[in-house]
């Protein structure tokens, strides 16, 4: 671990190996301590934290504190309970917490909260203890990385077992996510952890819905809306009916379907879109064109919002990042040690582009979003104003276009949600062939 934070801060000041270990160590010596491999002297380790200005915190009361919000954080975490507290508070002590013992974990924790890439904890892999390297291989799973085997090697509990299904449904593998989302239920209900049961069950329900198994998934969401009702989960008993709402639709049991949406008190964006679709179904085309336009003004405020939201984010981090910068100017120069200044500049003005790379990509995501989502929408205006849709090649394309892009971008059954109307279009021109090669190209 003090390896992986002598790399961490060299790489920030932009030393090479050979700048920070000149008068200390030699290069091969310095690669092995930042590698975890040696257990270096600590003459030397304070050598090298002073050359670059780290002020680690080792202090018997700090460390005591740091110990128990790590421990509290990993004891939430294997009890499916809200972390947003103590990542609340872990993050507003971030810098001294990554200037502690407690630099991976500090780490691991974010990143698995932001799921980002985690590229940054890839050297470290070698220097992390147990516990650290099971949230390593699950924030690579988040990534679409499958380190499921070893992970569950290593640590088969209940949290893991059941979030590695619920990760295998969002991407389709329904039969995958059957059995280990039954196994993580199992262990869910024989170590205490209620709200576990209750994800692991709305995820069975979305499984068996995703296999077209009606009563099983009836089964399922019962026992999840159960659970959710004793635990006072409004909004997730509101999710389940939506849920079965969109299942009855997609099997074409309309109106069954509109008394389960008319029950959600928690109404998304894309409820709108279900619920205008079983109105359209039931001839009530004036009363869906409503529904459509009430959902668009929401999806428009709620994609604005997300755009704020980045922009703000990004702003938090540029003055960090500015203050990091003023603290290092004060320094001086650190001589023979640091880089040439043009490099510096160099690497500066790379970073400023970097930057303003990922406040893009960030904003970018969102567009997308919004974009599948106004596919979506599009697809449903279109048939509500053109009463021989089925007939005209502009709804055609339109239908594939937003089948292809929700592939790319969503999970798989949004995409499955929209067969049904490709076939039915197919159909209509005895373009038979065509149903092979969509069921074959969506599937």
């Amino acid at each position: 671990m003090i390896g992986a934070k002598i790399r961490m801060e060299r790489l920030k000041l932009n030393y090479s190996q050979e700048g920070l270990c000149k008068g200390i160590c030699t290069v091969s010596y310095l690669s092995k301590i930042e590698q975890g491999q040696v257990e270096a002297g600590e003459n030397i380790i304070q050598l090298l934290f002073q050359k670059l200005h780290i002020n680690f915190h080792m202090d018997e009361e700090f460390v005591k504190e740091a110990s128990q919000l790590i421990d509290n954080l990993y004891d939430e975490l294997y009890s499916f309970e809200d972390m947003t507290l103590l990542l609340k508070e872990l993050n507003e002590r971030k810098e001294e917490y990554l200037n502690s013992p407690y630099l991976l974990d500090t780490l691991l924790f974010l990143e698995s909260d932001s799921q980002q890439q985690g590229e940054e904890l890839n050297p470290y892999a070698s220097c992390m203890e147990q516990r650290q390297y099971e949230i390593y291989l699950y924030i690579q799973c988040l990534q679409g990385i499958d380190k499921s085997q070893e992970l569950l090697h290593l640590n088969p509990n209940a949290y893991y077992t059941t979030h590695l299904g619920i990760m295998r449904c969002q991407r389709g593998q329904f039969v995958e996510a059957l059995e280990l989302l039954i196994r993580g239920c199992e262990l869910c209900a024989k170590e205490g952890y209620v709200k576990g049961m209750l994800h692991a069950q709305t995820f069975l329900g979305n499984s068996y819905s995703g296999l077209n198994n009606n009563e099983l998934m009836f089964r399922s969401y019962k026992v999840a809306a159960r659970i959710a009702k004793s635990l006072k989960e409004v909004k997730i008993i509101s999710e389940i009916n939506y849920n079965i709402g969109s299942s009855l639709l997609e099997w074409n049991q309309v109106q069954q379907a509109k008394d389960y949406l008319e029950k959600c008190t928690y109404r998304s964006v894309l409820f709108y879109q279900k619920y205008a679709i079983c109105l359209e179904k039931l001839g009530d085309y004036e009363q869906a064109k409503k529904t459509l336009q009430e959902g668009f003004l929401k999806l428009q405020q709620a994609i604005e919002e997300s755009i704020e939201e980045s922009k703000e984010e990004s702003k938090e981090e540029s003055k960090e990042e500015s203050k990091v910068e003023l603290k290092e100017e004060s320094k001086g120069e650190l001589k023979e040690e640091l880089i040439e200044e043009s490099n510096k500049e160099s690497n500066k003005e790379l970073k400023e582009e970097l930057k303003e790379e990922a406040d893009a990509e960030s904003i970018e995501k969102a567009k997308e979003v919004l974009q599948a989502w106004l596919k979506m929408y599009e697809v449903v205006d279109y048939r509500l104003t053109h009463k021989d849709y089925i007939n005209e090649a502009e709804y055609e394309e339109k239908l594939y276009d937003c089948m292809t892009y929700l592939k790319g971008l969503l999970p798989i059954g949004y995409v499955k949600f929209h067969i049904p109307y490709y076939i039915e279009v197919l159909e209509k021109k005895r373009r038979y062939k065509d149903i092979y090669r969509i069921l074959k190209e969506f599937s």
